[in-house]
């Protein structure tokens, strides 16, 4: 009596099932890493200033610095970088000056929004937003945060859709 051969062709469709998985999610996982992180680096002038460099290599977007020159602030270990590349979200996270109210790294660089001093800073590949208001991404530029915030008093609360 022949054999049919169901078992060779099981595993011939396994095989080739999991060499499209392999393949496929590790193109996923090039595609979602390749631009790299954001790199937030606080830190303060002499005079207590605080400040934001924000930094983006791939994106060309390098030593964008945001002072806060209204407000005064003593960080005890000078500055302090911040690489945003976990793509699972924390609780709010309170960064060394303000918080991080929201983040989407699942592709970076992603979204991060900031609540710092009543201001909200979101950083996003294409534009800087500053209280809701669009700045251009200009490398070695520093932007003067001043006057009153327009950050809601409760951190925006975002919904995940799930399909």
């Amino acid at each position: 009596m022949k054999s049919d051969g169901l078992g060779r062709h099981l595993l011939i469709a396994g095989a080739i099932a999991a060499a499209f998985y392999l393949i496929a999610y590790n193109w996923i996982e090039y595609r979602r890493n390749v631009k790299g992180s954001w790199q937030a680096t606080f830190a303060t002038e002499a005079g207590g200033i605080p400040l934001l460099r924000i930094d983006q290599p791939a994106l060309g977007i390098t030593h964008v610095t945001l002072r806060f020159p209204d407000e005064n602030v003593t960080l005890t270990n000078g500055s302090q970088t911040v690489e945003f590349s976990n793509p699972l979200p924390p609780p709010p996270l309170d960064a060394p000056v303000g918080k991080v109210v929201f983040f989407d790294t699942t592709f970076l660089p992603g979204t991060i929004t900031f609540e710092m001093f009543g201001h909200q800073v979101e950083l996003l590949p294409r534009v800087l937003n500053i209280d809701l208001v669009e700045h251009p991404w200009n490398s070695g530029s520093t932007i003067d945060v001043i006057g009153e915030g327009t950050a809601p008093e409760e951190p925006l609360k975002r919904k995940r859709v799930v399909y």
